[in-house]
Order: C-alpha cells, then sequence, then structure tokens
C-alpha cells in the first residue's frame, strides 16, 4: 500500500482487476481476479487440451511407466569409461569377435523387446479396452476421433521410445571410440589397442 514502494516496483498503475490483496482488522479484503479476457483464455485452452491432448490419458501414462523397465538398454556392448571397462572385464579381443559382441548384444536387446515390452503394452491397450466400470482406465466407451488421437499418441509415444534406444546406443558407440582415440588418460588409453584385426596386428583408430 506504500505509494513509494509501488512506484518502486512499478506496479503504481495496475488496472482495477489487478488491485492488491488488503486485509486486517476493519478491512475489506479483495481477492485477486483475472481480466474476463484471460478467464475466456483459460477455458478455451483447458476444453482444446481435454479434446485434443492424448497425452494425459492414463493408458499413455502407462505405456511411459512400461518403458521405465527398457530405457537402460543399449544395442551396443562397450564400455565408456575405464571404471565401466573394469566392471565390465574387458579384454583385448579381435574383431570379429567385438563385431560379433555387438551383433549378439543388438540380438538380445531386440529379443527382450519382442518378447517382454511388446506384449506388456498390447496388454495394457487390452485391459483398457475391458475396463468400463470407472475403477480404471476405459477407451470402450470413447469416440472414433478420441480413440484415433489416443492411437496416434501412443504410437508416437512408442515410436520415440525406440528412436531414443537407438540414438543413445550410437551415441553410446561413437563415445567408446571417441575416448579411446582422444583420452591422454593411460588407463583409459588402453582400451585404443584393445581391438586386433584377426592377423595380430593392432589396429589404431
Amino acid at each position: 500500500k506504500d505509494p513509494a514502494e509501488r512506484k518502486r516496483l512499478k506496479l503504481d498503475n495496475l488496472p482495477a482487476h489487478c488491485q492488491g490483496l488488503d486485509w486486517g482488522w476493519g478491512a475489506e479484503r479483495n481477492v485477486f481476479q483475472g481480466a474476463p479476457e484471460w478467464r475466456t483464455s483459460v477455458r478455451y485452452a483447458k476444453m482444446s487440451l481435454e479434446h485434443n491432448l492424448a497425452l494425459t490419458h492414463p493408458l499413455v501414462g502407462s505405456l511411459a511407466s512400461l518403458w521405465v523397465r527398457f530405457s537402460d538398454s543399449f544395442l551396443v556392448n562397450v564400455p565408456c569409461a575405464t571404471s565401466e571397462a573394469v566392471l565390465m572385464g574387458w579384454q583385448p579381443r579381435s574383431l570379429e569377435m567385438f563385431v560379433d559382441e555387438q551383433i549378439e548384444a543388438a540380438r538380445q536387446v531386440r529379443e527382450r523387446l519382442a518378447q517382454e515390452w511388446h506384449p506388456a503394452a498390447l496388454k495394457l491397450f487390452a485391459d483398457a479396452a475391458a475396463r468400463n466400470d470407472g475403477s480404471g482406465i476405459s477407451i470402450a466407451s470413447a469416440s472414433q476421433e478420441s480413440l484415433q488421437k489416443l492411437f496416434e499418441s501412443a504410437a508416437t509415444l512408442m515410436c520415440r521410445q525406440l528412436r531414443d534406444l537407438v540414438t543413445q546406443s550410437v551415441r553410446r558407440f561413437a563415445h567408446f571410440f571417441t575416448v579411446c582415440a582422444a583420452s591422454g588418460n593411460t588407463k583409459i588409453a588402453a582400451l585404443r589397442n584393445s581391438l586386433i584385426i584377426s592377423d595380430g596386428v593392432p589396429r589404431a583408430f
């Protein structure tokens, strides 16, 4: 209420609906009220989100939670630091053995996704369709348009999850070679010669 303080804070020319609170003995309390235009915009924004934003649907949230179990998987099997190399028991190997290890790592992850992640995701959709009693997520009574948007949102999320898996794997693979080639640390630099070609000559990279 201090005029000098209001001027210092540049609050001396507020519109009527933005006046500050007033309270105390014998004082009338004025609660802040947004401008009518603001309230209308917020109301329309909420309606638009409820109609179009399928990401807030519990089914999509369940799909996101499901992926947590697989988010630490990689399509490659390489260390990115000395400590990780020690834990993995990293040893020099031939180029052919190294390639075989990466192929096997990718195969295991693909099998895990096919045998665990994909069936679990399908079960979430089946359970959501079966529930219509208000006790869980329900899509049985949704309109065709709402279902279309929900499935598109779920498909986008699942595609992004798989894409992130590939992206993180590629980054990890690239980081492995970058660390080995550029590090001045003798322990990490030892990884630089951990790959050898079949004739026994160290591979430089």
